[in-house]
């Protein structure tokens, strides 16, 4: 039997609205993990891993400037601890949901991101002042290229990836330069309120302004780096020297220990020994934290500070310990940061306590004074923090590192704040155009958890005025998952879905989802859609009596419900280039006669029940038959390969909303045999130039090792193992040569190898352990 595959046009409905169940917030999870892209270029080269903070901002620009086509990165200290804490607590919850691909994505992009820092915003800090560069805990705010402005030029040799992509693209994807502030409309022309505008520029201080150094590290910034890096060193155990050693670093730079910079200890001093005036108090004076950095660098290395002193500073209170005790009962309206920096280090550090004074024995006679220490860091955590309704996610923070329950946290504020985040993702667009907020504050800002309830709630545009990076939520998200469970945590960019299906459901993914499914069910309908590639794997079939939908282009925040109802032109739709793989040719060859044929059904507009549309499939000459203008045709591929297709699509002119034709490209590929009886498929065509070489399998059978070998040495692969119902055994990047594997210790049977090679073909092979 031959499978079908159903194409439905549609168009995708934006929805901004509250979530209600914890699928739709997880689904949010990923919608803003996918938007990241407008946000950061995870690589190597300088600047890429780097997090924008706000987009398009509308404030501190010139007034001739009135598309607010910037990006800012400043504060990157901050941005980059919350990108860290998200990434480290997106690799803990893949990796206990058995998503070890996923999970190992993750992983990478954290390695990248630390070695940015490592590299260009550590160790070439010094520099800038005329001092030797070193790795030793001083780092400037921002690792972008020696002119930011760079960044984004197309012209210029920091404008691309190390593959030759440009950063300009790779930020604006699917955006044109059409998408840009609309103040008739108060939207980014095209766009619904969240989604980042169109962006040609880096908005930094080497660039905008005359300075001719970058910004320094400051307290905040420092603290923001050490959150990030106490879920790495929590949650992902490879890397657990690499965050000792770069928290152990940023902690003893801040005491300077012998005051190498400086005369005072727990200053921060230029690399030139001189004091920035920017920095936290006007001068980096960070004495009245002393304390809770000790007892934060414990959780990392407690011979980080091996021989602290207490007192190091001198505040007439004659206890560094005193002083950060008596920090955690006063809150300062005026200067919120400073409360969100010590809930901060007391989180990581559990560095606060009650001191109850006790009495051993009769004072007339004879008595001991004495105190006991009762821990109390929820307590004041939730002292400080209440007041802005932040209390949710500094508990959540300090649950989650320390392994507490505290008795401060309240569910059903951390649901409300997480249902009331925008689908789209956080903004503020001045004069009330910013998100409704959740009667605990709101997504106004750049930051939620660092700022105000009333500039949660749009404030004044102080903390800039734009689109936002969404990270506050994306943690906040993780961190409830983490402490509170519910449903399956698994990647809505690329799902992997095995099993069998009996009853109605809909998948949805925001990049690729691939499926060794048996759908065994009655209408209506099982539904895929996937914004980029819908790869259906060996193992996957439909019963007899079931049907299926396969969609692909761009997936919303609300749509974890699919439709295939179209009520408007299908232009207005910015359609992905349709890549559908099918598996379903027996292998070797059936000797009876056609049955190498795949028939697939292509349906139109389903809701044009009025025949409004006009139809005009074209399905190249390779196909049976090679064109259509029916709405549902019927098309037989008989020859393996490339099919590329397309339909326009037209609307009777007698139709008061007629617009022109609209075209829509695809591709299909068709699988074939190869001699060694299995299935080869082609990706997507690329610009690569097709070269001579072969995939090999040996032995094969195997009595447990095996191996995978390209003989163009040159030509980098990855390859996957996959088993039968298709959970991923091994996965392997950009290998060369020879790649060995071991089934020694799996159970006997039949395995499925996938090679990806990077002229964009794909090959499958079946490895038999006995």
């Amino acid at each position: 039997m031959k499978n079908l595959i159903i194409l439905i046009l549609f168009v995708n409905v934006y929805i901004n609205t509250f979530a209600q169940s914890e699928s739709e917030n997880m689904i949010k999870y990923w919608h803003y993990r996918n938007r990241l892209k407008y946000f950061v270029i995870p690589g190597t080269k300088q600047g890429e891993s780097e997090i924008i903070g706000i987009r398009n901002i509308m404030v501190d620009e010139p007034l001739s400037d009135s598309l607010h086509k910037n990006s800012n990165i400043g504060q990157h200290g901050v941005y980059l601890g919350y990108y860290l804490g998200v990434l480290a607590t997106e690799y803990k919850l893949l990796s206990d949901n058995g998503q070890n691909i996923e999970a190992a994505k993750t992983l990478e992009e954290i390695d990248l991101a630390l070695d940015q820092f490592r590299t260009y915003m550590d160790f070439y800090a010094e520099g800038y002042w005329g001092e030797t560069d070193a790795e030793n805990g001083f780092f400037v705010s921002d690792n972008m290229p020696n002119n930011p402005c760079d960044f984004m030029d197309t012209t210029a040799s920091d404008g691309h990836t190390i593959n030759g992509e440009k950063h300009l693209v790779l930020l604006n994807k699917n955006l044109t330069t059409n998408n840009v502030w609309d103040i008739s409309s108060h939207t980014f022309h095209g766009l619904p309120p969240g989604h980042p505008g169109y962006s040609d520029f880096i908005n930094a201080r080497m660039c905008t302004d005359t300075f001719s150094t970058k910004n320094p590290m400051s307290q905040d910034e420092a603290i923001g780096v050490l959150q990030g890096l106490a879920f790495i060193n929590k949650f992902c155990p490879s890397l657990e020297n690499t965050t000792k050693n770069i928290a152990c670093n940023i902690i003893t730079y801040i005491r300077n220990e012998g005051s190498y910079h400086g005369q005072n200890m727990w200053q921060i001093y230029l690399p030139d020994g001189q004091i920035d005036p920017g920095g936290t108090f006007g001068t980096g004076d960070a004495c009245r934290f002393a304390w809770g950095f000790v007892q934060a660098s414990d959780f990392f290395d407690n011979s980080c500070i091996s021989n602290y002193t207490d007192p190091e500073c001198d505040y007439n209170i004659g206890s560094d310990e005193l002083l950060w005790q008596s920090e955690g009962w006063l809150p300062n309206p005026w200067a919120i940061y400073n409360d969100n920096m010590k809930v901060t280090l007391a989180a990581i550090g559990k560095s606060w306590y009650i001191d109850i004074p006790i009495i051993i024995g009769y004072c007339p006679i004879w008595c001991y004074d004495a105190s006991i220490h009762i821990p109390a860091t929820g307590l004041k955590i939730h002292h400080l923090t209440s007041i802005n309704n932040n209390e949710t996610f500094y508990l959540l923070l300090y649950d989650v590192l320390r392994s507490k329950n505290t008795m401060y946290l309240w569910k059903n504020r951390v649901t409300g704040q997480l249902n009331s985040a925008p689908c789209e993702g956080p903004y503020n667009y001045g004069g009330g155009y910013d998100p409704p907020d959740d009667g605990w504050g709101g997504w106004s800002s750049s930051y939620r958890w660092r700022n105000s309830i009333f500039d949660q709630r749009g404030g004044t545009g102080t903390y800039g005025v734009g689109n936002f990076n969404g990270l506050d939520y994306m943690l906040f998200y993780n961190l409830y998952h983490i402490h509170y469970g519910g449903i399956s945590y698994e990647s809505y960019n690329c799902r992997y879905l095995t099993g069998t299906v009996t009853s109605p459901i809909n998948y949805i993914a925001f990049d690729s989802l691939f499926s060794t499914q048996t759908i065994n069910n009655s209408v209506p309908i099982v539904n895929y859609k996937a914004g980029k590639q819908i790869e259906l794997k060996p193992g996957f079939h439909a019963l007899p009596g079931s049907d299926f939908h396969a969609f692909i282009g761009p997936t919303g925040c609300g749509e974890s419900i699919v439709t295939d109802t179209t009520t408007t032109h299908p232009s207005q739709d910015p359609y992905d280039e349709i890549s559908i793989i099918t598996d379903t040719i027996p292998c070797p060859p059936d000797t009876i006669p056609g049955a190498n044929n795949d028939t697939l059904h292509f349906n139109g507009i389903d809701g044009d029940t009025a025949n409004l549309f006009h139809y005009q499939w074209n399905f190249s000459q390779n196909a049976n038959p090679p064109s259509s203008n029916i709405m549902n045709p019927t098309v037989i591929l008989d020859s393996c390969g490339l099919y590329r297709m397309s339909l326009i699509v037209t609307r009777d002119s007698t139709d008061s909303t007629a617009a022109v034709a609209d075209t829509i490209n695809f591709n299909i590929y068709k699988t074939c045999c190869d001699t060694s009886g299995g299935k080869k498929l082609y990706n997507k065509s690329t610009n690569y130039p097709l070269s001579n070489y072969e995939i090999k399998l040996f032995p094969n059978p195997t009595t447990g090792t095996f191996n995978v070998t390209c003989s163009d040495n040159n030509l980098q692969f990855a390859v996957e193992v996959s088993d039968v119902i298709g959970n991923i055994l091994y996965y392997v990047k950009n290998a060369k040569g020879n790649v060995p594997f071991d089934l020694s210790l799996r159970p006997k049977g039949m395995y499925f190898v996938k090679v990806n090679t990077l002229d964009g073909k794909i090959y499958y092979r079946k490895i038999i352990h006995n």
